[in-house]
């Protein structure tokens, strides 16, 4: 269980990480 929980808290981690990379990209 702390397997699947760790893994869905990095997913989750990185696709919060996502957009905010994608708007400093941005010009």
């Amino acid at each position: 269980m702390k397997h699947v929980l760790s893994l869905i808290l990095a997913g989750g981690k990185g696709s919060r990480l996502d957009p905010l990379t994608r708007d400093r990209a941005k010009p």
